[in-house]
């Protein structure tokens, strides 16, 4: 069991990650240093950004660096590595629902940057195609599981029960990745 540091202050972030990495046997704490703002590269650089200066606070920790972007089809200016800017905090889905036609093909891509106690870097990213819903559904999950519907399948990620879910999610999919 290896306890790994989360470079993030988002609780919702934090649990998902959290709670995937507890599935391996290892356990999560939340920085509390602070992590320095997004830049408009790319989801990589961010993640590698935030991983680096968790890293210096704690050079003895495992480190996991996370950033996430929704991508819409047909419209590279919208989201993408802007995605938690570009939404609101709250009835995130809902603000999306209004910019963003139902029954898009959407991407949700998660890269995660690993920096280990002897420096050693490693990155991963996860993806999820899927497709926007007319209208959040289903009472599990976060983020955007309540409007997006997998290619393949016909309901929300929240509407399946979790075991199914899980097998869907970028950040799971970065992680199978990085322990391969």
């Amino acid at each position: 069991m290896t306890e790994f540091l989360i470079a993030t202050h988002n609780r919702g972030k934090f649990k998902e990650i959290a709670d995937l990495l507890a599935s391996y046997g290892h356990t999560a704490q939340m920085i509390t240093e602070s992590m320095p703002a997004e830049g408009d590269d790319d989801l990589l650089t961010n993640a590698t950004v935030k991983a680096q200066a968790a890293h210096q606070f704690h050079p003895e920790a495992y480190v996991l660096g996370d950033d996430s972007g929704l991508f819409v089809s047909g419209h590279p200016e919208l989201f993408g590595v802007h995605t938690a800017r570009q939404l609101p905090r709250h009835e995130t889905n809902a603000a999306l629902l209004a910019k963003v036609p139902a029954h898009t093909a959407v991407v949700l891509r998660s890269v995660l940057v690993l920096i280990s106690p002897s420096n050693q870097v490693q990155s991963a990213t996860g993806s999820l195609d899927a497709t926007l819903a007319d209208a959040p559904q289903g009472q599990t999950g976060t983020g955007f599981d309540q409007i997006l519907i997998p290619d393949g399948e016909a309901m929300t990620l929240a509407q399946m029960p979790i075991a199914i879910r899980s097998a869907y999610l970028p950040r799971r999919r970065a992680l199978a990745q990085l322990f391969a």
